[in-house]
């Protein structure tokens, strides 16, 4: 892993309870990679939170889309000054970026009610999730 990257926190979460607990990244984990490079994104359960950006604050330097290992950021914006766009379907929750931003532009929100499911409620009704949104 490189310095630069940082740890994706996530965890097995059920409603019986939390079956283990890994601090990732996507150059070691084979299901952090799945879902950056592949666009896996039934890998894992997203957070409840998601990237928002504050415009006015951001200078469009680049530092966060660095740091972002699933490619939910990137620089654009109309001639004369980039910002940062944000793909929201990519967006993981994990909050790196937040952390990269030397301007404080970037903060987790909480996600609107329904778009995270919630936790399966044991890991068998997970492998049945997983195997039902792969056909």
């Amino acid at each position: 892993m490189t310095e630069e990257a940082g740890l994706v926190h996530s965890s097995g979460n059920y409603r019986d309870g939390i079956d283990y607990f890994c601090n990732c990244c996507t150059c070691c984990c084979g299901i952090m990679r799945g879902i950056a490079e592949y666009g896996i994104m039934s890998a894992v359960a997203r957070a409840d939170f998601q990237i928002a950006v504050d415009a006015g604050s951001c200078v469009g330097c680049g530092a966060c889309v660095g740091r972002c290992q699933f490619k939910a950021l990137s620089l654009a914006g109309p001639a004369g000054g980039e910002a940062i766009a944000v793909d929201l379907a990519r967006c993981m929750g994990c909050g790196l970026c937040v952390l990269a931003c030397p301007r404080g532009a970037l903060r987790l929100e909480r996600r609107k009610a329904g778009e995270a499911p919630p936790p399966p409620a044991d890991i068998a009704e997970w492998r049945a999730l997983r195997a039902s949104g792969r056909g």
